[in-house]
């Protein structure tokens, strides 16, 4: 029973920790794309898609080691939308690609407008799908604390009961040995 506790307690640190790495992947790919868009860096668009293809990666993982089906679902949404986001993403970077830091000057607005506006209105929609999924992968998170942490306290329960069983047997066998002698 002790063995199957620290299974059950090494899986909750597992996806726990899993959540905890999507998280900062997804918030790594954002500040690597502010990044990009202030300093025009290579290197900076390169770690942007490597977060993006580890929180994908992790994502795939942890939905299979959910307990409950709603969970994997979610997962799963939450992984759409940040393949949604990166794809939308991708237009918007090719466009500082090809044109670096004039985007930040005022005369951008003007002398590429129909770029100026694609930049603009990619700007709003990647909000609308970014802020969400933040939010769901605070939901999700504190869902699977939820259901490992419930586990765990079944585990220990488990264990407890067991031990008293234990002790009682151990004890009547004392007993009927005892009076024996």
């Amino acid at each position: 029973e002790l063995n199957h506790l620290a299974s059950v307690g090494k899986a909750t640190a597992m996806r726990l920790a899993g959540t905890s790495e999507i998280e900062e992947h997804i918030l790594q790919m954002r500040l690597e794309q502010w990044n990009y868009q202030i300093y025009f860096q290579q290197k900076n668009l390169d770690r942007y898609k490597e977060h993006y293809e580890d929180a994908v990666k992790k994502m795939e993982t942890l939905s299979g080691q959910l307990f409950l089906k709603t969970n994997q679902e979610k997962v799963i949404t939450i992984k759409k939308g940040i393949e949604a986001w990166y794809a939308l993403n991708e237009q918007r970077m090719a466009l500082w690609k090809k044109y670096g830091k004039k985007v930040n000057e005022p005369s951008f607005e003007v002398d590429h407008k129909a770029d100026y506006e694609m930049l603009e209105r990619i700007a709003k929609e990647s909000g609308e799908i970014f802020n969400p999924l933040l939010v769901q992968l605070k939901d999700i998170i504190d869902q699977i604390k939820t259901v490992n942490f419930e586990k765990l306290d079944t585990a220990k329960l488990t264990s407890i009961t067991l031990l008293i069983v234990v002790i009682i047997v151990v004890l009547i066998i004392f007993f009927i040995i005892n009076s024996s002698i």
